[in-house]
């Protein structure tokens, strides 16, 4: 008799509530303050009850944060693993990155074009550049290659691996093509992570 499993819930990586636990914990809690405060100063206080159910999500989000960056890297080890990423050649770089991937639950496959790789996870795929993962500066032509590629039906989202800034008009063009950018922080985690498991 096959066991039934209780289905996963499958949260965007652009929500509200995904992105606020991709960055600090008292950012959530900070949403979440006001919420709580108000019906004590008696403002709202007829609808305290639903108020605090509002607040609930974000301080369980808060939380969540605190969980997910209690092994966060120390800038000393951010800038040692980076400098080590700058100096390794790309097949060594892909290979590592690969790896990560893997470790952190998608399924992996190589590609061409725009994208380098693309993982996918719950039936959703997701396009992931990093050819120019140590470029001195970024600009909008690779960023416009993988929302073609994604506007062209190839993948649900799109994922660009950066070690160093874009330019203004790069960042804007991410923001509003909701293009995941993967900074020094979050890629030092992925490949961390990799490098544990090949040790």
């Amino acid at each position: 008799m096959q066991q039934w499993k209780m289905p996963r819930l499958k949260v965007s990586e652009n929500s509200l509530f995904a992105r606020l636990s991709r960055s600090p914990s008292w950012v959530s809690f900070l949403i979440a303050a006001p919420l709580l405060l108000l019906p004590q100063t008696g403002f709202l206080e007829k609808f305290k009850i639903t108020v605090m159910l509002l607040a609930l999500p974000f301080i369980v989000t808060g939380f969540i944060s605190l969980w997910k960056r209690r092994h966060l890297p120390s800038a000393a080890q951010i800038e040692k693993t980076i400098d080590e990423a700058a100096a390794m050649s790309r097949k060594d770089f892909l290979a590592l990155l690969e790896e990560a991937f893997r470790r952190e639950g998608y399924e992996v496959a190589r590609r061409g074009g725009p994208a380098d790789l693309e993982i996918s996870q719950g039936g959703r795929l997701t396009l992931v550049s990093c050819s120019r993962w140590k470029a001195a500066c970024h600009g909008q032509e690779p960023l416009r290659e993988l929302v073609a590629a994604r506007e062209a039906g190839e993948a649900r989202e799109v994922r660009y691996i950066c070690i160093n800034p874009l330019t203004e008009q790069a960042e804007e063009y991410a923001a509003q093509n909701k293009i995941r950018l993967i900074r020094r922080q979050e890629l030092v985690q992925l490949l961390r992570f990799a490098k544990k498991k090949s040790r």
